[in-house]
């Protein structure tokens, strides 16, 4: 039995509440970032409504625009180009798993070129587990 995450279903056709989309186009990872990013653009801006948080500071903008371009756009098209290039459980796992190691990245990052702050306890224990899963999944492949 193969197995989609719930993004892929409209692609592979193997959900019987969603269509089979049969296009290209959904084999290329950054027109997926693009639809993504348009279908969930309702949700931000009721949020914004609701919240009705204050303008944001030049700087945040300038941090915000960083992490959107690198995060957001290059690597979640690295992330879909790589879950599209397989149809293994176990290689989708994989890619999967990895994504989570974006988050120490993203707070080493934060670090060193923005000067944020160390993580707590908590923080460090995160981070840990976050490793050690990675690891793990790593090692029960061999």
């Amino acid at each position: 039995m193969d197995f989609y995450p719930p993004l892929n279903f409209a692609k592979h056709g193997n959900h019987s509440s969603i269509p089979h989309i049969d296009a290209p186009i959904l084999h290329d990872a950054p027109t997926c970032v693009l639809l993504m990013t348009l279908g969930s653009m309702p949700f931000w801006a009721l949020l914004l409504l609701w919240v009705a948080p204050p303008p944001p500071l030049k700087n945040q903008l300038i941090n915000t625009f960083i992490v959107a371009v690198s995060s957001g756009i290059i690597g979640t098209s690295i992330f879909y180009n790589a879950r599209n290039s397989s149809k293994s459980p176990y290689v989708i796992s994989g890619v999967d798993a990895t994504q989570s190691g974006g988050i120490v990245f993203s707070l080493v990052g934060e670090i060193l070129m923005l000067n944020g702050a160390w993580p707590q306890l908590t923080g460090v224990v995160g981070i840990i587990l976050i490793v050690v899963g990675i690891i793990g999944y790593s090692l029960k492949r061999y």
